[in-house]
């Protein structure tokens, strides 16, 4: 049965389920499902289009992995077992490739499916190849032995025939943001690519981002927020991108001046390309890393991925400075150990005792390593929870800790920043500390000493099992530096990627009204005896189960989701309302304007407003 409570509303939005928008404007319909290709779901197995080209069974055609043919924009969903959190508001939403079978003739590679929520993003390659009902754009997998040279050598020409601007073509299919009102789909060779929600669940494409024409490298598919501004970064294997500009390129976006006021190339050397999927930041640094793996174009005739790991080459952290201009303000520092980092967990900056008995500043990071990583698809890696000490000062890693080496884990994330700032480890004094006597199988009772706040203290990964699949999710504990516990999910289940949510919510007893985050981690889940599709949600605190729900169409595999709460969904409305009336967003006193008239007042615009909204964009 479906459970609707004073202002919760489910629906189906990015593949899984939404738990609404408090303002009634605002709410999506349910409505039925858009049929695109055909009226039901794609076999498990599909046969290969070409035995040239392909041999059954693919592994990235098959199973949970097969395509879907249905669009979404917004379905019912069943709760089968518990209930939906009431404090729980917006939607979880991921992306993934989602190849069409009836274009799908080329050789495949599960990164080249076009983009899929819970309907297919409306980027210009998929529009240009669905108006023309073939695969015209070249493909990852196409690039192998002398065939796939040729390709490569002439691929420009080909796309420009079509795409003019090559940081326009990759399928955004790999992650989904929301920031300032605007709704992106990333892929790490692309622009982030906006599309607008309608309140009814449908997309709309509408542009990439350059803001205001600074772009001139692509953006990865993990920016990353810094308060309100917006850190972003890419490697590149372009060459005439290595040429005019470098291997890695990282950016920062200032809320408070509308413009990007850091863009350098951190990287002192184009001899190679490293794998840089992601960054990460503390008070004080941007940080980005030179990994042990890098782009070698002989893969095309060895086959496999075009990234090898280089055992002789060390991992190297790279700090910018947040106020950096510069290459030569970037610090470089060698671990003096092979590796290569994938999704981090956290970083900050740690007050500890030096030898001497004074203070010193640290940087703390935590991330997934594996040592010999290896990017062919149909390989296994094994990924360790590892700690890294680094003095920035001195310039050198102080101590590597694999924290748990018992786990194969990865897809790290830490909960959202709350609101409000309250600490449980003080960080303006470097005596500050409390004892923590912990429970837990890997953590002994001790006293430790942190400048992490309380809501930095719990992070999470995806547990890998031993045929590559996720399994469950692991918890850690940043403070007493341990595996906190595991969540595996039920026997023949296998999950995605664990969404981590902070969830407003009256705390109890609170006269103040103050909230408090309540944490929860939601996965999709797969079973592979009914082939049908689920969503869990857990308690992040105690990792039991809150409740199960039953997918209407089965949800495959994909890469990265995120909540995106009511709040931000209908400042998205919003901002795309005011577009549409003619405001001038850009102008902080037009945009408020609008919002008190709109939305606070609700009052109706007649033909002389809308005539005198318009007089003022043009100023």
């Amino acid at each position: 049965m479906m459970k609707f409570g004073s202002s919760l509303l489910l629906l189906l939005c990015g593949g899984v389920q939404a738990f609404t928008f408090s303002r009634s404007r605002t709410r999506v319909s349910t409505t039925a499902p858009l049929e695109y290709i055909s009226d039901s779901d794609l076999p498990n197995e599909l046969p290969p289009t070409s035995d040239a080209l392909q041999r059954p069974p693919h592994a990235f055609l098959a199973g949970n992995f097969a395509p879907v043919s249905k669009e979404y924009v917004a379905e019912p969903v069943e709760v089968v077992d518990g209930s939906i959190p009431e404090c729980l508001n917006g939607a979880f939403c991921r992306n993934g490739p989602n190849p069409i079978r009836d274009m799908q003739k080329k050789r495949y590679h599960w990164f080249d499916g076009p983009s899929y929520t819970n309907q297919f993003i409306p980027s210009p390659r998929f529009s240009i190849e669905r108006e023309l009902g073939e695969e015209y754009f070249p493909t990852i997998g196409e690039y192998k032995g002398m065939v796939g040279l040729m390709k490569l050598t002439f691929s420009k020409e080909l796309v420009k025939e079509k795409i003019d601007d090559l940081m326009t073509v990759a399928p955004p299919n790999t992650n989904i943001m929301m920031y300032r009102g605007k709704l992106y789909c990333l892929h790490e060779a692309c622009l982030p690519m906006e599309v607008r929600m309608h309140p009814d669940g449908r997309l709309e494409y509408i542009g990439y981002e350059t803001f205001d024409g600074v772009l001139d490298y692509p953006v990865s598919a993990h920016p990353i927020t810094d308060g309100n501004d917006l850190i972003f970064h890419s490697y590149s294997v372009d060459g005439d991108l290595i040429k005019e500009h470098g291997t890695m390129k990282v950016g920062r976006y200032n809320s408070q001046t509308a413009a990007v006021d850091t863009y350098l190339v951190p990287t002192p050397t184009k001899s190679h390309v490293s794998f840089a999927h992601s960054l990460m930041h503390t008070d004080s640094y941007i940080i980005v890393w030179d990994c042990s793996v890098h782009f070698k174009t002989d893969a095309l005739f060895m086959g496999g991925s075009f990234f090898r790991n280089n055992q002789d080459y060390t991992l190297k952290f790279g700090l910018i400075p947040k106020n950096a201009k510069t290459r030569d303000e970037v610090i470089w520092i060698d671990s003096g150990e092979c590796g290569a980092i994938v999704h981090p967990l956290h970083a900050w900056e740690e007050v500890e005792e030096d030898q001497d008995g004074g203070a010193r500043t640290v940087i703390k990071l935590w991330a997934p390593v594996c040592k010999d990583l290896d990017l062919d698809l149909e390989k296994t890696n094994t990924f360790h929870m590892t700690e890294y000490t680094i003095d920035p000062n001195a310039e050198t890693v102080l101590q590597v800790v694999v924290i748990c080496s018992t786990i194969n884990t990865e897809f790290a994330s830490m909960p959202p920043k709350p609101s409000l700032s309250s600490t449980l480890f003080p960080s303006s004094s470097p005596d500050s500390g409390v004892t923590l006597e912990t429970s837990t199988r890997d953590c002994a009772p001790q006293k430790v000493k942190s400048t992490l706040s309380i809501h930095d203290r719990y992070g999470f990964s995806a547990i890998f099992g031993d045929e590559g699949h996720f399994i469950g999710y692991a918890k850690w504990d940043l403070v007493t530096r341990c595996l906190h516990s595991t969540v595996y999910y039920a026997d023949n289940e296998l999950g995605g990627e664990p969404m981590v949510v902070r969830a407003k919510n009256q705390a109890e007893g609170n006269v103040s009204g103050a909230e408090e985050g309540v944490i929860y981690v939601g996965s999709y889940v797969y079973n592979e005896e009914e082939n049908q599709s689920y969503f869990i949600l857990f308690d992040g605190e105690t990792n039991k189960q809150v409740c199960r729900l039953k997918m209407p169409s089965r949800v495959p595999f994909g890469f990265h989701g995120k909540f995106i709460t009511g709040d931000e969904f209908t400042s998205h409305f919003q901002y795309h309302e005011a577009l549409e009336k003619g405001v001038n967003t850009q102008c902080p006193i037009q945009w408020i304007r609008f919002f008190i008239r709109d939305f606070i007042l609700d009052y109706p615009h007649n033909q002389d407003e809308q005539r005198e909204l318009q007089q003022l964009s043009r100023e």
